[in-house]
């Protein structure tokens, strides 16, 4: 079962986020996207994050994150480069980017309404769960930073369903001396999920963790205050985050 997510005042038990990923890998077939196809996602950090994995896992598609500080020009760039089918993007985004949307991408707009988009609550609640062949998962088809020219896609190769097993064995392990996740574990993250290193920190928490936790964006005192509340095992944190702890009064 995957873990218990929560976000700011939502809740969200581990067998509905199971059922809303199943669901979004169901409607994104009926979408046109085919094994190996690809979403991306324009999102803050944001509880469809979770939809998104676990419909990659589920349906054998890819999900491309875009930061979503990029320019119109440089969110086209990795719509088309990327051949993305489809668009989950939050509604006051859109806006600035929807000039950039090639032709024939299906836009689904979460928290609101865009008359160029489909709202994706109504859409998800209408979705019959994914009942295609078992495939196997794929995740974040991730993008350079770009520095010596445009970025580049890297994209994972798919693992054969009779090396699996044995593959995910050796990963739990690898993530488990990176990361810290184990099976049972409490984790945390604040940091942005456009990025890799968060993004695979969630996909395994996901699969592994009793429960993750999801900020929406980084606060070094609010982060102490989920840790507490929540009694967090492992979180993720790049060094000015740890600055940022340290430079907070003591009494904090």
């Amino acid at each position: 079962m995957p873990a218990d997510l929560w976000f700011e005042s939502l809740q969200r038990p581990g067998a509905e986020v199971q059922d809303r990923g199943t669901r979004l890998a169901g409607g994104l077939r009926r979408l046109g996207l085919e094994e190996g196809g690809v979403v991306a996602v324009l999102l803050r950090n944001d509880p469809v994050f979770a939809d998104v994995v676990f419909a990659c896992r589920t349906a054998g598609t890819y999900y491309c994150p875009v930061n979503w500080h990029f320019m119109a020009e440089e969110v086209r760039y990795l719509l088309e480069d990327s051949g993305a089918a489809a668009l989950i993007v939050h509604a006051d985004l859109l806006p600035a980017v929807q000039s950039a949307v090639p032709a024939g991408v299906a836009v689904l707009v979460v928290g609101g309404t865009h008359p160029d988009g489909i709202e994706y609550e109504p859409w998800l609640a209408a979705q019959a769960p994914y009942d295609g062949p078992r495939v196997a998962p794929r995740g974040h088809l991730a993008y350079t930073s770009g520095t010596t020219g445009r970025p580049k896609g890297v994209l994972r190769q798919p693992v054969p369903l009779a090396d699996l097993e044995a593959q995910q064995a050796r990963l739990r392990s690898l993530i488990r001396q990176a990361y810290g996740i184990v099976p049972g574990c409490r984790a945390l993250m604040s940091a942005p999920l456009y990025h890799s290193a968060p993004s695979v920190y969630v996909q395994n928490a996901l699969q592994m963790a009793e429960r993750l936790v999801l900020a929406p964006r980084f606060d070094a005192e609010q982060v102490l205050a989920l840790v507490e509340e929540h009694r967090i095992d492992v979180l993720y944190l790049v060094p000015i985050m740890y600055v940022r702890l340290l430079k907070l009064p003591a009494e904090v």
